[in-house]
């Protein structure tokens, strides 16, 4: 369970979720090595990582990285924080990458995703600068039976 503190004492944590991804195993940026920086946002970084210990030692992962004092600025951030987790955590679907771990030490959160080599929509696009109608048709296919897959759930 994530908790994000407010430097404001009278602020109660904000209990980032209910579920726990990684039951039973304990998990932290010491079990992954990076391997390099795929994207930066603001309010983080994704790192292409490999994780070094337990049963699944030598798996490649997207590691995303959040600084908690930038999303509890706002309490939008932290709603959308908390939602996005949550979301990762509860819905499984071949279009939707999976949360496999989550955790955090005293400034930042990671979570742990299974890392697609593709990359984002937008950088083929970018690289493209424009699809073609059937490339457009495919790409677009697969958010409309994502956003489905979301709203069923």
């Amino acid at each position: 369970t994530f908790h994000f503190y407010r430097q404001d004492p009278s602020v109660e944590a904000i209990d980032l979720s209910c579920i726990a991804v990684n039951q039973g195993v304990k998990v932290g940026p010491k079990d992954f090595e990076l391997l390099k920086v795929l994207g930066k946002g603001g309010y983080g970084k994704v790192f292409q990582v490999k994780k070094i210990t337990g049963s699944d030692k030598g798996k490649i992962f997207a590691m995303k990285v959040l600084q908690k004092a930038t999303i509890v600025r706002n309490q939008k951030d932290t709603a959308h924080t908390k939602a996005e987790r949550n979301i990762l955590e509860a819905v499984k679907s071949p279009f939707i990458c999976d949360l496999l771990y989550a955790f955090q030490t005293g400034g930042k959160l990671y979570l742990i995703l299974e890392y697609l080599s593709g990359g984002e929509l937008f950088m083929h696009l970018e690289r493209e600068g424009m699809f073609l109608e059937d490339t457009a048709a495919f790409y677009l296919s697969e958010i409309v039976v994502s956003l489905e897959h979301l709203h069923r759930q």
